[in-house]
């Protein structure tokens, strides 16, 4: 039998995690039931993540991390005229809706750390490091509008948080044509300007 490594057993207690929590919520993400989830013993999980906390604080910081390389590719792909800005600004949003089962499962264990995870001092930093995320991905769209009066990074920033609630509901069918047609209120341009 091959031996995992850390980073494996680390990897598959967080994907773990994230099932446990989409599909049964977080009061049911316990270290013991993650442990199960993930095929390990309670004291090989608790190994890599000391505490609850922990195990949360790493859940988020995972699919921000993963989600924030991805959207920077893309923004900056637009920037450099390399991509048309509206579709990359709908790319980039939409690697943080709930629009794949992925997706939906970092959605909701997204607003479930937010609304149930504890209140410890890690855990309130992870939050505070994802709110920052999402304000800069909100900011960075801001920044291709050709008209500045029209766009509110606070507004966008409220319509990614009303979308990921309405997809975790209703289902990813309407999110995108919404999103685009708040793009274009908010002067995203349909197409690259010329050079």
């Amino acid at each position: 039998m091959v031996r995992k490594t850390a980073d494996q057993r680390r990897k598959e207690g967080l994907a773990a995690a994230r099932r446990l929590i989409a599909r049964d919520g977080i009061s049911e993400a316990s270290v013991r039931r993650v442990a199960e989830e993930a095929g390990m013993s309670t004291g090989s999980l608790r190994h890599i993540f000391p505490s609850h906390d922990d195990l949360f604080v790493a859940v988020l910081g995972e699919c921000f991390s993963l989600q924030g390389e991805k959207i920077g590719q893309i923004l900056n792909e637009a920037r450099q005229g390399r991509r048309e800005v509206f579709d990359a600004c709908v790319e980039a949003i939409s690697l943080v809706l709930p629009l794949t089962e992925k997706t939906l499962a970092e959605s909701l264990s997204h607003l479930a750390i937010l609304a149930g995870g504890g209140r410890s001092p890690a855990l309130e930093k992870a939050r505070r490091q994802a709110a920052e995320k999402l304000d800069y991905l909100c900011e960075s769209i801001g920044r291709f509008s050709e008209k500045p009066e029209a766009f509110d990074a606070v507004e966008l920033r409220l319509l990614i948080d009303g979308l990921m609630v309405r997809g975790i509901e209703r289902g990813p069918e309407d999110l995108v044509p919404l999103l685009k047609k708040a793009l274009v209120r908010m002067g995203i341009p349909r197409s690259n300007p010329r050079r």
